[in-house]
């Protein structure tokens, strides 16, 4: 599939223009071909061949603008440039929530993004809030049980990397049941999450054996 969409982009830009949104369309195809095997900086320089528009030209609410700059942000991402990531997604999700929605996919994936995004970069106390914020929109919205999962398990793995293991644990297995509930047994996603609380289990086994073999200081 990448190696068609590559081949073609040449003969394409020369026959209706590199400005054209179809050709510009394209190009995010191809990007998107390279995110999906783990090249990010082929993704990022795929984007960055795109030549630079006016807003009258491509405005920022159009799909074709929005799909870029999303993958420009996960591809960015992906490299570890995760402020640059996060001033797209800032860009980006107000013009989302008003032209799409919060229950649009691609809000959505932008919602759990930044939240993952604030955890990674180690801005516990901001990624908790941005969650709790996603979460009450997936309460409101309602029919969104797969969404509410998802931002659960980003809040558990947040209570872990912050030291709260007995509460991730709980949120874990919250997740853990639901899935089963709902997916079965044999799901990737239920497997998962079973995954994870047997690793946050883990660690709390070992923090507590950390604790109790400590020796006593004899004051």
């Amino acid at each position: 599939m990448l190696k068609l969409i590559s081949g073609c982009m040449t003969e394409v830009e020369r026959v209706i223009g590199r400005k054209n949104l179809n050709t510009i369309q394209i190009r995010c195809f191809e990007s998107d071909a390279f995110f999906s095997i783990q090249k990010y900086a082929d993704s990022v320089k795929t984007l960055s061949n795109i030549p630079q528009l006016t807003k009258a030209e491509l405005p920022e609410e159009h799909p074709v603008s929005l799909k870029l700059l999303t993958t420009l942000a996960k591809s960015l991402g992906c490299q570890g440039l995760r402020k640059q990531e996060l001033e797209i997604y800032n860009q980006v999700l107000p013009i989302h929530l008003s032209v799409l929605g919060p229950e649009h996919p691609e809000t959505e994936e932008i919602l759990h993004n930044k939240a993952s995004t604030l955890m990674i970069d180690g801005r516990l106390n901001d990624a908790w809030d941005w969650a709790e914020k996603v979460y009450a929109v997936f309460e409101v919205i309602g029919n969104k049980e797969a969404s509410i999962l998802s931002i659960k398990n980003i809040m558990a793995v947040i209570l872990g990397r912050a030291g709260q293991l007995e509460e991730a644990i709980a949120i874990h297995i919250s997740v853990y049941e639901t899935r089963r509930r709902l997916l079965g047994e044999e799901h990737p996603l239920t497997l998962l999450a079973l995954r994870c609380i047997l690793l946050t289990k883990d660690k709390l086994d070992q923090k507590r054996a950390s604790t109790r073999s400590r020796p006593r200081l004899s004051i």
